[in-house]
């Protein structure tokens, strides 16, 4: 009987070890200090990658685990900057006015004034001006409500007026009967955009044109399955002005009825393709292949200019010593996620860190990274599963009868 528990162990240990090997490996470059680094998830890395990362491990020279962290890119971040006008302070008996430049002649109708605390109402007038001599009313007797900033020594107040372009704005402060109001700065808030790092993924593109389905078919294949993050289209007609329906397929397969195998497009996205700016499309996904099919209708085709995908930067980072040997070893899809503490302290890690740059991977079996079925699933492990379950039960048959027969002579 211990002979059959051993057999039985030695089989889940072999099929457990089998399970867990690597595939791929990078090897990291030495640092030159110790301290946290951020090592850039290339394409070139992130074709033999799972979703999340799970199937990677850092390990070091002693193959133990280093700890580490997945940052990546926003995609697209939405900021405010304040930006200043331009402005003089004159000063009457009976008023404070202050003056600012519009130099761009934007249409705008508000401005923030930041003001020093007071609890003091004012009367107040806008006007303005093209020629900084000739004024006219915008917003007349309008009051300033006392100045509180809560905790802070200032607040930002809003002046909201009707749409206009004028050069210059007069703001004039009625100050007869009490101390004029401490106007530190006048300006407006300016929306900006700014976009993620992203790194192109080489594909190859091919285009055509059914005339009687009156659609156009552009494809991008990679030669393994890539994370795509960020399509780019630039399309040109032969007329000046065109708007089409279009959409993102994914080429896909599915089982039907009696195991069959269904070939199907999935829609990623749909979009339009306009003669007035290039189409940039998000669609976060991970592809060996997609298709845009554009809706040509009664229209002439359209000519491919560009086409482009990316993937968003990511990285991983992780605390590395110059005194150890780092590599990174890449799984099996079905290598289960780790669990580090680093995760906890997230926050205290510097924003701004050393990036370490790595090359490709070495791939240790020539074989298509990331097969679509696991070794569980795998007809060759089946089948030698099977033959081995029915040798270990013949084995303990004969085992058992054996036994049984010693029981009986005694």
């Amino acid at each position: 009987m211990r002979k059959l528990l051993s057999l039985y162990f030695l089989l889940i240990l072999a099929s457990t070890v089998h399970g867990q090997q690597y595939h791929a490996e990078i090897h990291l470059p030495k640092v030159p200090k110790n301290g946290f680094y951020k090592i850039p998830v290339t394409p070139k890395i992130a074709r033999y990658l799972v979703p999340g990362f799970t199937n990677l491990r850092i390990l070091d020279e002693s193959n133990q685990e280093t700890p580490y962290l997945i940052r990546e890119e926003i995609p697209v971040r939405q900021t405010e900057k304040f930006q200043k006008y331009e402005f003089e302070r004159h000063k009457t008996k009976v008023s404070t006015e202050l003056v600012l430049k519009n130099p761009n002649r934007k249409s705008i109708n508000n401005i923030y004034l930041k003001i020093r605390n007071a609890d003091v109402a004012k009367e107040a007038s806008l006007l303005g001006s093209d020629d900084h001599a000739n004024w006219f009313a915008i917003k007349q007797k309008f009051n300033l409500s006392p100045i509180d900033g809560g905790s802070g020594t200032f607040e930002m107040k809003v002046l909201d007026f009707p749409m206009s372009n004028y050069l210059f704005y007069s703001l004039r402060i009625s100050d007869s009967l009490s101390a004029p109001i401490n106007i530190l700065t006048a300006g407006y808030f300016e929306a900006d955009t700014e976009n993620g790092q992203y790194e192109e993924v080489p594909g190859k593109v091919s285009f055509s044109t059914d005339l009687n389905k009156k659609q156009s078919f552009i494809t991008l294949s990679f030669d393994t399955v890539q994370f795509v993050d960020r399509i780019d289209l630039s399309m040109r007609g032969k007329q000046q002005y065109f708007l089409r329906r279009a959409s993102v397929e994914e080429p896909r397969e599915r089982r039907v009825k009696k195991g069959k195998i269904e070939k199907y497009l999935y829609t990623l996205n749909e979009f339009e393709v306009s003669s007035t700016h290039p189409t940039q499309l998000y669609v976060q996904s991970r592809l060996k292949e997609f298709q845009i099919i554009i809706d040509n209708e009664d229209n002439q085709p359209l000519e491919l200019t560009s086409l482009r995908a990316y993937q968003l930067n990511r990285y991983l980072i992780t605390w590395l010593s110059a005194n150890n040997d780092y590599i990174i070893k890449i799984g099996s899809e079905n290598l289960m996620a780790p669990s580090y503490d680093l995760r906890f302290f997230s926050d205290s890690i510097p924003k701004q860190i050393a990036s370490l740059p790595v090359g490709g991977a070495l791939v240790y079996e020539k074989k298509e990274p990331l097969p679509d079925t696991s070794f569980f699933t795998n007809k060759n492990f089946i089948w030698t599963a099977i033959v081995l379950v029915v040798l270990l039960i013949g084995y303990m048959a004969v085992s058992l009868a054996k036994d049984v027969g010693k029981s009986a002579e005694k």
